[in-house]
């Protein structure tokens, strides 16, 4: 790295920052990939400036397992440690909520997720293509379901 590269920093995610959210969301689009829900509870996100071109979430599943739930890396940052660092870091952050087994889960497609979480020491659970189009199916049904009984004062869970 020269003095002339953008310094790249990692942080935790800010749950509350509307920014952050907003700013993860158009990376998430950016990368093309789909986020039809909530972002995650918890995550580790990588800067330059402002600019988010890194983002890895999770949970804490049970006692002592959290699971990666989405991770995300601006194309234009790809091959540079960011994916490593993201995963470093939100394993720390794991570790430090309790957790001594890691998961993921991600698309068949994904293999350089998959090969980030073989380095990390992730197991993961690999989700073929039209599991994640039903998924979507279903929160757009869901979505629309809310939508109507807000108009006509229905109760969705």
């Amino acid at each position: 790295m020269t003095d002339s590269e953008p310094k790249i920093t990692y942080k935790e995610f800010d749950t509350n920052d509307v920014d952050q959210r907003a700013r993860i969301r158009e990376l998430i689009n950016e990368a093309g990939m789909h986020c039809t829900g909530a972002l995650p509870t918890m995550g580790s996100v990588a800067l330059i400036g402002d600019e988010v071109i890194g983002f890895m979430g999770g949970h804490t599943k049970y006692v002592g397992t959290g699971q990666i739930d989405i991770f995300v890396v601006a194309p234009k940052h790809r091959r540079e440690g960011v994916g490593l660092a993201l995963g470093q870091h939100m394993i720390t952050e794991l570790q430090y909520r309790g957790c001594v087994r890691f998961t993921a889960v991600t698309e068949t497609d994904a293999t350089s997720a998959i090969a980030l979480y073989r380095s990390l020491g992730i197991k993961f659970k690999v989700i073929y293509e039209f599991e994640s189009d039903v998924i979507d199916i279903l929160m757009s049904i869901r979505r629309r379901l809310k939508e109507k009984s807000n108009e006509e004062n229905i109760p969705v869970v």
